[in-house]
């Protein structure tokens, strides 16, 4: 069928159905390049299939220190996982590493080839005998990183850049100060420590950085220990009880004073400048009261140890890290520029992540709507909660219809959700974000206020009974559940959420 063709009958299609709806519907005009004409068929982009997991991976358990120089990583990962079938090999994702030794804890070392790239699957590991499905394996592997991170300016997440970035002063800039951050969305945490780096498994992990003072380390989870060493090097040892996907997994060392906020009894840390903490402390004083709101809007009080932001240099916006955000450092703003402008957008757009993409996660990308889309709109309740329902309509939601119409009228075209993509990071669009906003936003007016809280509630309270229902993540009863499922929803379960709730 050509395309001329297709676009004759969805326009007769189209006429169809204004006239049945001219009884309910005001009469509108119909808008210009409602469609795009091409002259060549356009093609499909490549279909991009859930990745088929052979392990488990349970736990990790992270040792690093750090060579400024040569802005490079030296690093001890322990990989505890169960393979689903009786095997005596299994792969990992490593990217762009040098690999020292893979040994068994408690064993020797084992064989294993790695050819370096930055694919999936890359390092292969000969185990010393066959283990039985589900039977648990420790592997140490000692490495360092090579990849160093520059930005880079290709694809939407660009100015993230992938895996470590060291900030240091630069001739043009000789007081920038000394910084080292991660950035794992998509799938970037391969370039600073081995796993499988993909969203559909959920492990715990333990995190050991050693730094020169007076650096601070902030990362996953809470923090057990900072051991002081006879070096003028401490040790800060964090861990993440509730499993949680590869991607969100993150650390920042950084020279930082927090300004520490309570949210009932969970610790709030803000981890800014030393000498900008009047400042931070004005940005973030709705911070609790925003967690407030989305425990209550969700009936899921916030489900980690400790909440964190970290303000950073040269990062591209805000990454929800689970437990420890990662945050653009022009974000923060003296009281003087707060009566102008504020960063509740972005803070509460991350921290909505908490429940939205870290509590629960897309099992993969072409689902990522799951995540953004849910994270956008909590972010636009709470304008509604702190600045009212015109500031919600035309600030926001007024904002988010713009937003996907312009995409469409450029023919920048896509469903919410797909499996055919080119990339997975240039998902993360104008669709991704308010185009599923805009109908989360039509079901809340659909179900009001109540229903709309509710089924909120069921879509994160789902348990796995069957294989037809999506698992949940996060509360420590759920923990192995949590790591044996796969960590992820898909969007059929949102139906089936409200559904339920009626």
């Amino acid at each position: 069928m050509t395309t001329q063709s297709i676009v004759r009958r969805v326009f007769a299609g189209t006429m169809i159905v204004m006239f049945a709806l001219s009884a309910v519907v005001q009469a509108r005009p119909m808008p210009r390049n409602v469609f795009v004409q091409q002259d060549e068929k356009r093609k499909l982009p490549p279909v991009n299939w859930i990745r088929s997991r052979k392990i488990d991976v349970k736990h990790l358990d992270i040792d690093l220190s750090f060579d400024w120089d040569k802005e490079q990583a030296i690093g001890t990962t322990v990989v505890t996982f169960a393979p689903f079938a009786d095997t005596d090999t299994f792969t990992l994702d490593a990217a762009l590493m040098t690999i020292e030794s893979v040994t068994l804890v408690g064993g020797g070392a084992l064989k294993f080839t790695y050819d370096g790239k930055a694919d999936n699957d890359n390092l292969n590991v000969t185990l010393d005998r066959v283990y039985r499905g589900g039977e648990d394996v420790k592997v140490k592997v000692v490495y360092k990183t090579n990849y160093v991170n520059n930005a880079s300016d290709s694809g939407i997440l660009g100015g993230f850049g992938q895996g470590l970035r060291f900030i240091k002063p630069t001739a043009d800039n000789p007081n920038k100060p000394r910084q080292i951050w991660s950035q794992g969305e998509s799938e970037f945490n391969r370039y600073w420590f081995p796993s499988y780096d993909s969203p559909n498994d959920f492990r715990t992990t333990e995190i050991r950085a050693t730094v020169a003072k007076p650096f601070f380390v902030v990362s996953n989870g809470k923090l057990m220990e900072t051991r002081e060493n006879a070096d003028s090097t401490r040790t800060f040892h964090w861990k993440m009880e509730q499993p949680y996907t590869n991607y969100l997994t993150s650390i920042v060392v950084a020279e930082t004073t927090p300004v520490v906020q309570d949210f009932d009894g969970i610790p709030v840390y803000n981890y800014g400048y030393v000498n900008e903490t009047k400042e931070v402390a004005a940005t973030t004083k709705n911070l609790p009261a925003t967690m407030r709101f989305f425990s209550e809007v969700t009936g899921v009080k916030y489900p980690y140890a400790k909440y964190s932001q970290a303000f950073v240099e040269d990062f591209g916006g805000g990454m929800e890290n689970i437990s420890a955000t990662t945050q653009i450092e022009e974000m923060i703003h003296d009281e003087r520029e707060l009566l102008d402008t504020d960063s509740e957008g972005l803070q509460s757009h991350e921290l909505a992540h908490q429940w939205f993409g870290d509590y629960v996660t897309c099992r993969d990308w072409g689902q990522i709507w799951l995540n953004e889309s849910f994270a956008t709109y909590m972010q636009h309740m709470w304008t509604e909660k702190l600045k009212g329902h015109d500031e919600f309509l035309y600030a926001d939601l007024r904002a988010s219809h713009n937003s996907v119409l312009g995409s469409w009228a450029q023919g920048q075209r896509r469903p919410i959700v797909t499996k055919y993509y080119d990339s997975k990071d240039g998902l993360f669009d104008n669709y991704a974000y308010p185009g599923g906003g805009c109908v989360l936003h039509m079901l809340r007016k659909h179900l009001g206020d109540k229903l709309f809280s509710a089924s909120l509630n069921h879509y994160l309270k789902l348990t796995p009974t069957s294989r037809s229902r999506p698992k949940i993540c996060g509360s420590r009863s759920r923990k192995r559940a949590a790591s044996r499922w796969t960590g992820s929803l898909t969007s059929g379960c949102i139906a089936w959420a409200i559904r339920f709730s009626k």
